[in-house]
């Protein structure tokens, strides 16, 4: 947040004065298009750590609103300000991603990434225009992309939320507690530590309560080292045995003679149905009964030392725990409403603490520390500790999650809040599981089954969403395409249908290949209608059947005196190890024996039209079958398998057919649309269709392309100018890119062809 957005501010008003001494002149901004994304943007988030990509997003949100306020400040000064998204760009941003997590991103963009970012040279092309174009004057203040003005994101055009950000946490208390002396359970690492080695820092006597000796005194040490407070001393105390809860107290009472703060930090996740030694569920009696217990047995000591403090931290996770049962909570349900529960029981011991200590000079707080990567992820088990695994992703580091726990222990004025729940070093609304509710326990009972698909498509979204949001390439070539004649198979939704909308308003003959006449008939009425092209016509193929290609085929050769280009758009995804009557795969046949056979059918009446395009709709899946033989174009191993390699197959055909085509005017190029939206799944059956049905739907739409921003990678390679040099070649985001190393493999296009000329009976 400081280096994105805060130091520029800083740096800008302070660089003011000698801009309008030398004006006219210009501020430009870099902001990003995930600013776009999160609309819960507000100002005491600019403190918070929420996960990096929503750190990230909001310092990109603070400086459209900066720049759109600068600029009402600026106006006839003759200094104009502008903000920019420059694309999706391959940097070097993620250069400071630390750890495996780190290294995972970075690998993941270089390998994978780089074939949608633009390069340096690319993303900074609106940075320059920003910078020099002439009569921009009148947008100051506005926001740009792709070296044109657009429309404010959402949440930029808030009123008055530019201003609040103007004039507008970390724990800022100057608190000295020398002379004060303060208990830290579960001290020897994570939020209990840095809370420790911050008391330490102000002064305090910190007891550290730790049930391992040895690290224990390895966190002591370590507080020392950075502190060179030596008033810091280990107790052992075991929140898993009542007896030891009971000796640990017993020997403060006895030892010490004050306890200004109780830091009730100790916890465990995800220990199943284990027990204690006392009998009870483990994870209730360490989160809970024992800090319960710990916490009376110490209220004389404290209720001498007032002022005094006792602060518990729970967890959000209690928002959760809808399923919170006086007479059941200590049975084990599951790990993860156990450990709501618990949580959930914290804040109830909390505000009735609160209640029974009123007047004495204890107040007593509880509190939501944030995501935060500690050892308390260790004892996780099974779907949790996956789950773990991504929350790792976006997690505070111990010390930043250590600042809530230090706000409510230092604080000076919050007294008043005493029994309240904070978060991010404040007051928060109390969670709806923490007033008695009328919603009956039906509510939250589920089949396990559901649960754990839940928790997967959980991980799911988190994964993409920290690395992919994938920003498109618009095709602006003003070609007309009067009198030209195109074919777009796959026409009735999706790619293929705005490619068809696309040709039809250049004015082009639009032929849709569909198999079904309804949904055809569908879409040829609304190209009409958007267009006012009435050459729009439907011609019904069926590519899972030689048959009929073959009839289309022949049905165009004889009725067009002319074909300028033909789309090869129709695939399918997920159909298992279905065959067609023709005998393959189908996935295979529809996505690529059929393209092939269409595509030499139509050979000599491009050839009549040239010059002439064919475009090759492949996928960057295409990546994943590098175990691609041409004895596998009739196996089935997995949807995955053979969906990758139909796609293989489309960009090796593409590089030989250009070969095959040198000099006759017709030229080829194959493509990866991006991550789209579209009805390429419709046809999934069984279980994994059902699960990848409902996941792209319901999901991964957050994530993937509209259809229309799809089809531009498609249009471009259609109709794009003097791009014939590159025929054969492989395209993403408009623009060309390097083949995939199993597509570079030589003769391999060549024994391709061959095999299928055999399997389509090509000669016939």
């Amino acid at each position: 947040m400081q280096v994105n957005y805060f130091s520029l501010f800083l740096l800008t008003n302070l660089l003011l004065d000698l801009l309008k001494k030398s004006q006219p002149s210009r501020i430009v901004n870099t902001s990003s298009l995930l600013a776009r994304i999160w609309t819960s943007f507000s100002l005491d988030k600019l403190h918070k750590y929420n996960g990096n990509i929503e750190v990230y997003a909001h310092s990109k949100v603070a400086i459209i609103l900066f720049t759109k306020e600068l600029a009402k400040r600026l106006e006839g000064s003759g200094v104009t300000v502008y903000s920019l998204h420059p694309g999706a760009v391959k940097t070097e941003i993620f250069r400071n991603a630390e750890g495996w997590a780190g290294s995972f991103i970075t690998a993941l963009f270089k390998r994978l990434m780089n074939f949608f970012f633009k390069t340096s040279e690319e993303g900074a092309q609106t940075t320059i225009y920003c910078a020099v174009e002439k009569n921009i004057e009148k947008f100051s203040g506005h926001h740009f992309e792709e070296c044109r003005r657009v429309n404010d994101y959402k949440r930029a055009t808030v009123p008055g939320l530019g201003e609040k950000l103007w004039r507008e946490r970390w724990c800022k208390s100057q608190t000295c507690l020398v002379g004060k002396t303060t208990i830290v359970t579960g001290a020897n690492t994570g939020i209990g530590l840095e809370t420790a080695l911050d008391f330490a820092k102000r002064g305090a006597r910190v007891i550290l309560a730790c049930r391992n000796q040895k690290r224990a005194d390895d966190a002591r040490k370590k507080i020392i080292r950075e502190t060179g407070n030596e008033d810091v001393v280990v107790k052992l105390v075991d929140m898993a045995s009542f007896e030891s809860v009971r000796a640990f107290a017993k020997e403060i009472n006895e030892t010490e003679d004050r306890l200004d703060v109780l830091v009730n930090n100790a916890g465990m996740i995800g220990t199943g149905d284990k027990k204690s030694s006392d009998g009870l569920s483990l994870l209730m009696q360490v989160n809970h009964f024992s800090s319960f217990l710990l916490t009376n047995l110490l209220i004389g000591l404290l209720k001498k030392s007032t002022p005094s403090r006792i602060v518990n931290v729970s967890s959000m996770a209690a928002k959760r725990a809808f399923k919170f049962d006086i007479d059941t909570f200590d049975k084990h349900i599951s790990d993860n409403t156990n450990y709501a529960n618990s949580k959930l029981c914290n804040i109830f011991f909390t505000k009735e603490l609160a209640k029974k200590l009123r007047g004495t000079g204890i107040t007593t707080y509880s509190l939501h520390p944030g995501v935060v990567e500690t050892d308390i992820f260790n004892s996780a088990r099974g779907l949790m500790a996956i789950v773990f695994v991504v929350f790792r992703l976006f997690a505070k580091t111990s010390e930043e999650g250590a600042q809530t726990t230090i706000y409510c222990s230092v604080s000076k004025g919050i007294e008043k809040f005493d029994g309240e729940h904070f978060s991010d070093c404040r007051r928060v609304e109390p969670y709806s599981t923490t007033t008695p509710s009328d919603l009956p326990q039906k509510l939250w009972r589920k089949p396990q089954a559901k649960s754990r698909r839940r928790a997967v498509a959980l991980i799911v979204i988190g994964c993409v969403k920290i690395y992919i949001k994938l920003t498109t390439k618009w095709a602006r070539s003003p070609t007309c395409l009067l009198g030209k004649t195109v074919i777009v198979t796959g026409s009735n939704i999706g790619i293929g249908f705005y490619t068809a909308l696309d040709f039809a308003k250049r004015g082009a003959k639009v032929i849709l290949a569909c198999r079904d006449y309804k949904k055809g008939e569908a879409a040829r009425e609304e190209i009409i209608k958007r267009t006012d092209n009435p050459n729009v016509f439907l011609k019904i193929v069926d590519m899972s059947s030689f048959e009929s290609v073959r009839a289309f085929a022949q049905e165009i050769n004889k009725t067009e005196d002319r074909l300028d280009i033909l789309v090869n758009n129709a695939g399918m995804a997920i159909v298992d190890d279905e065959k067609t009557k023709d005998g393959h795969l189908m996935a295979m046949q529809v996505n690529y024996f059929s393209l092939f056979l269409l595509t030499n059918l139509l050979l000599d009446l491009l050839k009549k039209s040239q010059p002439s395009r064919i475009i090759n709709t492949s996928s960057i899946l295409a990546q994943v079958g590098t175990s691609f033989s041409v004895d596998k174009l009739h196996k089935y191993n997995g949807n995955l398998d053979v969906y990758a390699h139909s796609k293989l197959a489309i960009i090796l055909f593409t590089k030989e057919l250009a070969k095959r085509l040198e000099g006759s005017g017709v030229t080829v190029y194959s493509l990866h649309p991006g991550a789209v939206k579209t009805d390429i799944f419709r046809n999934a059956k069984g279980l994994i269709g059902s699960f990848m049905t409902s996941l792209f739907k319901r999901w991964m739409n957050l994530f993937f392309k509209t259809p229309e921003e799809g089809a531009q990678t498609t249009i471009y390679c259609a109709v794009e100018k003097n791009i014939e040099k590159f025929s054969g070649d492989y395209f993403v985001e408009c623009r060309r890119v390097n083949n995939y190393k199993r597509a570079t493999v030589p003769g391999l296009g060549e024994l391709l062809w061959r095999e299928s000329e055999k399997v389509v009976n090509l000669t016939n």
